[in-house]
Parts: structure tokens; C-alpha cells; sequence
């Protein structure tokens, strides 16, 4: 089985030195601004999706309302089925 997370970047550009990493699926507020929670890996935390189109609207709606947010990957991973 497939399952689909996002990867968030403060970058445009590929910088691993401004990662946000794997977003949780929640943000926080510091003084109006909206900010990802994010892992650096992959984790039980980690947002997941089911269908790769559901997550890449997700990460647009991102770069609108996370003004720090510059680019997303979504990253395909392979879940055991149980």
C-alpha cells in the first residue's frame, strides 16, 4: 500500500539548510503569522495521505497560508498492509 507525505521547504531552491522537513498536519501562530510543524524524518506524527493529488493540494493551500513555506516535494512511501 501507498501512502503520501509532504515535505516543506523555506527555500525555493533545494537548500537542506532550510528544510522544515515531513509537516504534521498542523500549524502554529506566532504574532499573526501561520508556521508548519514539521519532523526532520518520518515519523508516527507525519501527516499521510492517501492519494498523491489530495496531498499536493494540501501543500499548495500551505504556501498560501504559511508565509515561510517557499516550495513542497510530496514524497510517495510504502506502508505495510496489516
Amino acid at each position: 500500500m501507498k501512502e503520501y507525505v509532504i515535505h516543506l521547504s523555506s527555500s525555493a531552491y533545494v537548500d537542506y539548510s532550510n528544510e522544515y522537513g515531513y509537516w504534521s498536519g498542523k500549524c502554529y501562530v506566532v504574532q499573526f503569522n501561520y508556521y508548519p510543524l514539521c519532523d526532520r524524518d518520518i515519523s508516527e506524527n507525519t501527516k499521510r495521505y492517501k492519494s498523491k493529488i489530495r496531498a499536493e493540494k494540501m501543500a499548495d493551500k500551505l504556501l498560501v497560508k504559511c508565509a515561510t513555506v517557499r516550495s513542497w516535494t510530496v514524497v510517495e512511501i510504502d506502508v505495510e498492509s496489516k
